[in-house]
């Protein structure tokens, strides 16, 4: 790779870390339980980013004229999940407010980072928007290579960072408090319902 399509793909890799989305939220959620439950889902959110890497490699906007349907497809799915996770968050808070039940950890971080990264509108609007401009014309070993382990990269560097300060100190203390799993809950609902109307919009 040249170092300017080189240097642009590092900018684009950054830009999708540091833009913030249901990813942000629930790395949040699962890293002020547990430092491991946060790392966890870094790590299934980055191998989602190399499956969306090798996608665009391989010819994502090609599969998208030859399914149109794929990406509305794409995002409604995502919203639901999003919408379910949600909604799971805002039952929990609201449990721990009136009874005082403990908070529930996040089930299976793991698999929801990489189901999630697969099936993130905000993700897929950047592969699509942004990145066709930082890739190589052709398919080689190294692009093969590089561009996933930039893009993942990236993304669960700056996960794992989320996933470390979660638990620590006074941040720790408002993160596994009932209020931000409820506003959590509520932000993550809106999110998906938005997404789930759009890709449902679109694929009509």
């Amino acid at each position: 790779m040249t170092w300017p399509l080189l240097s642009g793909l590092i900018s684009v890799s950054v830009i999708l870390a540091l833009t913030p989305g249901p990813d942000t939220l629930l790395t949040l959620r699962c890293g002020a339980r547990s430092a491991t439950a946060g790392y966890r889902y870094a790590a299934g959110a980055a191998a989602g980013i190399v499956v969306w890497s090798l996608f665009a490699l391989t010819g994502l906007r090609l599969a998208l004229d030859a399914w149109p349907h794929l990406l509305p497809t794409v995002t409604a799915v995502g919203g639901l999940l999003i919408l379910v996770l949600g909604l799971l968050a805002l039952r929990n808070g609201l449990r721990h407010h009136t009874s005082g039940a403990a908070l529930a950890p996040p089930s299976r971080p793991l698999a929801v980072g990489l189901a999630s990264s697969l099936t993130n509108p905000k993700t897929g609007l950047i592969f699509l928007a942004a990145f066709p401009r930082v890739l190589p014309a052709e398919l080689t070993v190294g692009s093969a290579v590089v561009v996933p382990a930039i893009a993942a990269g990236s993304v669960g560097l700056w996960l794992v960072v989320l996933a470390s300060v979660a638990g620590r100190g006074r941040v720790g203390r408002v993160l596994t408090g009932s209020a931000f799993e409820i506003l959590s809950g509520l932000v993550l609902a809106g999110m998906g319902a938005l997404a789930l109307v759009e890709g449902l919009s679109h694929a009509v």
